[in-house]
């Protein structure tokens, strides 16, 4: 008989029912990795129709371990919304539940993996210590293990809107970016007051029919960059934090996200003071108009940015990835000028 795995297609994206396995030793915790995933991730997997949560847990362990390992108890309870990165769901929005179970590691335990991912490639354990500087999901083990408790914990993780800092990955357009570009722009015209002469949405995620980056950017026209100035401490209060070496000299550049208040590694928002009437600001609203209203020129730009994302998923700066959109956007830009002007 097929096993049928519990993930269902959903308005264009997908709902997975997935297990995972907490298996501890010596202070560090047991983590799959595939040769095509710049990350780890825990053992486990998704939860097969007809079976409990509690069955699924011990047969992924036995598939991936080769020990059939007894459950201590159920820890944590996990929401996450995150986007594909392989095969077919691959820029999908993925809303999946999961259960992660303490394990009793046996004496002299000794796994061999010989398990594969969902896209087919060879997965590889390994014992990772919370103060391992790599990259792991789920990301809340770093934190949460240090300190367990008895109860179980329920958590909700939502990647919907942020990007991991020197990763490259684009998503189906989301609902979600709308609202929280408009939930910004509100907020930055409250910080910046008579100083912003407007605040617009730009960027792909303003592009509704291709696929971006979940990061939020949005441009704000000022008079001079001495007004932008003196807010520096009450944007940085928002969690806009002031980037000058990132800048180029015609713009200021304010960044959100957990990296900048030290807290984690992602990247949310990109804000770009630009002064009102020039060549830049003109640049932003123009692109974007232009693309919104030439939809083949957009589906290009697309394809251009899909083609850029899996040459460099993991980017430091994002720099090859942004040189190599260059040429389209310069040439975007000249046309969109012209447009402009019919």
């Amino acid at each position: 008989m097929e096993h049928s795995d519990l993930t269902l297609p959903v308005d264009g994206g997908w709902l997975n029912l997935r297990v995972g396995a907490i298996i501890q030793k010596n202070g560090k915790i047991l983590m799959v990795s595939n040769d095509a995933a710049g990350y780890c991730y825990s053992v486990g997997g998704r939860i097969r129709f007809g079976e409990t949560a509690r069955e699924a847990v011990i047969r992924e362990v036995e598939e991936e371990t080769g020990v059939r390992m007894e459950i201590d108890r159920l820890g944590f309870l996990q929401e996450n919304f995150f986007f594909g990165d392989a095969g077919d769901k691959t820029g999908a929005l993925i809303h999946e539940i999961s259960y992660y179970f303490y394990m009793k590691t046996p004496e002299g335990f000794d796994p061999v993996c010989k398990s594969v991912s969902s896209d087919g490639q060879s997965e590889h354990l390994k014992w990772v210590s919370p103060a391992d500087d790599i990259l792991y999901y789920p990301a809340f083990f770093r934190t949460e293990l240090k300190k367990p408790c008895e109860t179980v914990k329920y958590i909700v993780t939502d990647e919907r809107i942020g990007l991991r800092r020197g990763t490259v990955r684009l998503a189906d357009h989301q609902e979600i970016w709308e609202h929280e570009a408009k939930r910004t722009i509100t907020e930055l015209k409250v910080i910046f007051g008579a100083a912003a002469l407007d605040v617009q949405h730009v960027g792909s995620t303003s592009i509704p029919s291709i696929k971006a980056k979940p990061i939020i950017d949005v441009a704000v026209a000022v008079q001079r960059f001495d007004n932008a100035m003196k807010l520096i401490p009450a944007l940085e209060r928002h969690g806009y934090y002031y980037r000058p070496e990132a800048e180029p000299m015609a713009q200021m550049l304010f960044a959100k996200g957990s990296y900048y208040d030290g807290t984690g590694d992602t990247q949310t928002h990109f804000v770009h003071v630009v002064q009102a009437a020039s060549r830049e600001w003109i640049d932003y609203i123009n692109f974007r108009d232009y693309m919104n209203a030439h939809p083949e020129e957009a589906k290009a730009y697309e394809a251009l940015k899909l083609r850029l994302a899996k040459e460099n998923p993991i980017d430091a700066g994002r720099e090859k990835y942004l040189a190599g959109k260059r040429d389209f956007i310069l040439d975007a830009l000249r046309k969109a000028a012209e447009w402009r002007l019919q």
